[in-house]
């Protein structure tokens, strides 16, 4: 780590010999290679925050030297000299507060550009990033016009961009495979649904089917896939400051995973769950499945695992195979989160024939058994 990077951040006053950064502004690495820097040459930074780096929670990016933003880690190469390689990292303006560990290593590509292999053991270093009390990316859910949320004017003042994205988002599962390269999954259409108020005015009914939720999602998007609601993404993303990352994020999997709602499942007794494997391709899949069954809070959150499955499937070309996951009684009824029976599935398949891997989320809640109590009536 240079001198510089004290400077540029202004904490060069801070007695410690650990380097102090703020988040958001860039720092300057100095790295001393054992040969000349060639122009084939690929440099690999990651960055791990915490005892278990995760991407989904923001304690863990990946980035090519030279590569483009990657959700707002980047690095660049500054200057080179025989074998001495400079370069300036810049970290997101809200990423973890505390000490960053950062390794760098050397990787070699083919032809197409693809990661083949480890070219030695990766170099490591940390430092300490703080908060940026100067830097952008606060978001405030202020004033914003409803038809603007709904037809993608992001550029409409004042909270827009931000409200867009809160009825717009896709949910994102990161993997990471056995070269080291990050694979991004999509679900475009779990963000979004069941937008609710309450209903203006009291009633009162004995209809187990009352609610007295108004639902609102009509108003702030288009029905979801319609032409309308992608014209008002499309609309978005080119406002934005990555005009096209929206394209590049379309999945391109020849496997697919659909799963059916689960209902009317009773608390304490046995169940399956259904899901289906449809091969959209030309040719015979090799599919490895693996479920995991999880107890939730009522926040959503993971209280316990129930259960973990994995199994191997074949599925003929242009066809689909329905599974069934079996769920026992003792599988779940001690471990339930207090006064909650909700549970969340994941489903992860990876295929043999193209490495690529697909996921699938669902929750869940079980239902309580209906008593009924019959009391003699006193004749005294």
């Amino acid at each position: 780590m240079t001198e510089e990077s004290y400077i540029d951040d202004i904490t060069g006053s801070v007695c410690t010999a650990n380097l102090i950064i703020r988040r958001g502004q860039e720092f300057k690495v100095k790295l001393r290679l054992n040969r000349l820097y060639g122009k084939g040459d690929k440099i690999r930074v990651e960055a791990c925050f915490g005892a278990e780096p995760m991407v989904s929670k923001g304690t863990y990016a990946q980035v090519m030297v030279g590569d483009s933003d990657t959700d707002g880690w980047y690095a660049r190469k500054l200057s080179v000299s025989h074998t001495e390689l400079i370069l300036a990292i810049k970290s997101p303006a809200n990423c973890a507060v505390g000490k960053w560990s950062f390794s760098f290593d050397s990787v070699n590509t083919n032809e197409n550009g693809e990661l083949m292999e480890l070219m030695q053991e990766p170099i490591t270093c940390s430092a300490f990033i703080l908060f940026n009390a100067w830097c952008e990316g606060v978001y405030r859910a202020g004033p914003a016009s409803v038809a603007a949320i709904k037809n993608g004017d992001v550029g409409t003042l004042y909270d827009t961009p931000f409200l867009f994205a809160e009825v717009n988002a896709d949910r994102i599962h990161w993997f990471k495979m056995n070269d080291g390269r990050i694979q991004k999954q999509f679900e475009k259409d779990i963000v979004g649904k069941n937008i609710s108020t309450k209903a203006i005015g009291w009633r009162l009914s004995s209809s187990p089917h009352f609610s007295d939720r108004e639902d609102l999602t009509m108003q702030y998007k288009h029905p979801e896939g319609s032409t309308l609601e992608r014209a008002a993404v499309w609309r978005a993303s080119s406002m934005s400051t990555k005009p096209n990352m929206y394209s590049e994020n379309e999945n391109n999997n020849d496997v697919t995973i659909k799963i059916a709602d689960v209902e009317n499942i009773t608390f304490g007794n046995d169940f399956q769950l259904p899901v289906t494997l449809k091969n959209n391709s030309y040719a015979e899949r090799t599919v490895n499945m693996m479920v995991s069954l999880y107890s939730i809070f009522y926040t959503g959150i993971i209280c316990r695992k129930l259960k973990k499955l994995s199994f191997r499937c074949v599925i003929p070309a242009n066809s689909a195979k329905q599974c069934m996951v079996p769920v026992s009684a003792n599988d779940y009824i001690n471990q339930m989160a207090d006064h909650n029976y909700g549970m969340k599935v994941n489903y992860v398949c990876s295929v043999l024939e193209t490495k690529r891997v697909v996921a699938v989320q669902d929750d869940f809640v079980l239902t309580l058994p209906t008593q009924s109590w019959l009391c003699p009536r006193n004749k005294s």
